[in-house]
């Protein structure tokens, strides 16, 4: 059963990647977090259903014994995911420099001027896609033209809470809270 298990969470973490690589293609990119979420508990639901079937149709195993495979299935495919979603996804996507050098690449040798670039990454022109992007997201509301926090607590929310108490427990300099 332990093959089955890591198979499990390795095909589920293949699945995820490509629903999103399907998903991406046709979505806005305001909302590549909330489909990011969406992706990930369709992926953990076709897990768990597979792993059930497999568990409790060809193995024949006990009540607790399924339950403990596909745990540990969505144990090894959430592991992944993270990995994948911190150390890959989140830093192309949210990575100017990454982004800024892709993009002088794609011009290959014909090279790339200043001003498209300037174009493209000044500060209005990031903080107005990644505001688009919060708010497209759910993780913030905008109303007349100010920004709020929704009044569910979202996974990323969540990511965010945890940094500030961490920041306070630790006490660390140079995280300041700003208060306007």
């Amino acid at each position: 059963m332990d093959i089955i298990i890591v198979t499990a969470g390795l095909a589920g973490f293949a699945l995820f990647l490509i629903l999103q690589l399907l998903t991406f293609r046709l979505i806005d990119s305001r909302i590549l977090m909330a489909a990011l979420m969406r992706i990930f508990i369709s992926a953990s639901i076709i897990l768990t259903v597979s792993v059930y079937v497999i568990s409790v149709n060809f193995i024949q195993s006990r009540v607790l014994d399924t339950i403990s495979h596909i745990l540990l299935a969505l144990l090894i495919y959430g592991a992944l995911c993270f990995i994948y979603v911190t150390a890959v996804f989140g830093i192309t996507v949210t990575s100017v420099r990454i982004q800024i050098l892709r993009l002088i690449y794609n011009a290959g040798d014909k090279g790339l001027p200043y001003i498209n670039i300037y174009k493209k990454y000044n500060k209005q022109v990031i903080i107005k896609t990644r505001l688009e992007r919060l708010v497209g997201s759910g993780e913030l509301i905008c109303r007349d033209n100010k920004y709020y926090l929704p009044p569910v607590t979202t996974f990323f929310m969540l990511h965010t809470k945890i940094l500030v108490v961490l920041y306070g427990v630790f006490g660390n300099r140079g995280y300041q809270q700003t208060r306007y």
